[in-house]
């Protein structure tokens, strides 16, 4: 069976994008005409626990030709080059789960430069996919994100230990009924495995500066939705900025 990067892997049952690294994300400035009634407001503050998971590519000789492979970052390989990031927001005692993908721009260039804050110091510039999901603390190994037609759910069974997340399954429900279970084991050449990070802080640092020093921190309540009939944006509060994303890049409905 092909092995498939986690995002792609996502990409593949959600059936919604192509590849990650196709198009980059630009979050935009707040643009108060596009403001509608708040649907949901996430805190994001203690209560929550920040995994990270991070990829690097690197080429290997095939009989002649290069061709790019995705590993866990990390691995030995000096010339190996960290080009995404993958973080889950996990809350202490049930309630939202959020998991939010990073692209780096089509160059792979953009955690090797200054400009890269660290994996403590995520950056809404370059988030680029949101899913929110449901955990209960009688349930603590299953995250459940809701499409936005309502009719599917992914589930998604995690194992826990010590500070680590290793998603173990993925499984496609459509009404009563799984359309399709993925064991990651089978489906990844690598583990999925999350690191839970010790201190963490959300900052907001564009594309386009080149300075570090200008960084400005998370200064809102939390992550906050807006919803005109189908159709979501999320927004994000910081020092001097208030950026959003638009429906497409929220894959999952929140409410």
């Amino acid at each position: 069976m092909k092995k498939y990067h986690l995002y792609g892997l996502i990409i593949l049952v959600t059936t919604l994008y192509g590849c990650s690294r196709e198009f980059s994300a630009r979050p935009k400035p707040y643009n108060a005409a596009l403001a509608f009634a708040p649907a949901l407001t996430i805190p994001l503050d203690n209560t929550y626990s920040l995994y990270y998971r991070a990829v690097d590519v690197i080429e290997v000789d095939m009989s002649g030709h290069l061709e790019k492979r995705l590993v866990p970052h990390g691995s030995q390989n000096k010339a190996a080059k960290l080009v995404e990031i993958e973080y889950q927001f996990v809350p202490a005692d049930g309630g939202k789960v959020i998991y939010i993908s990073t692209v780096a721009d089509r160059f792979e260039n953009r955690y090797s430069s200054n400009t890269f804050l660290g994996f403590d110091h995520p950056n809404a510039a370059d988030f680029r996919v949101f899913l929110i999901g449901d955990v209960t603390t009688s349930h603590p190994h299953t995250f459940i994100f809701h499409f936005k037609n309502g009719k599917q759910s992914d589930n998604w069974t995690i194992e826990r230990n010590n500070n680590q997340l290793r998603l173990i399954r993925i499984e496609q429900l459509r009404g009563n009924e799984f359309e399709d279970v993925f064991e990651i084991k089978d489906a990844l050449a690598h583990h999925a495995d999350f690191t839970r990070l010790s201190n963490w802080t959300l900052c907001y640092l564009p594309k386009e500066e080149t300075n570090p020093t200008l960084v400005q921190p998370f200064t809102g309540a939390g992550i906050t939705y807006t919803k005109d009939r189908k159709r979501y944006s999320l927004q994000m509060q910081f020092s001097n900025t208030q950026v959003y994303w638009k429906n497409k890049y929220v894959i999952y409905k929140p409410d």
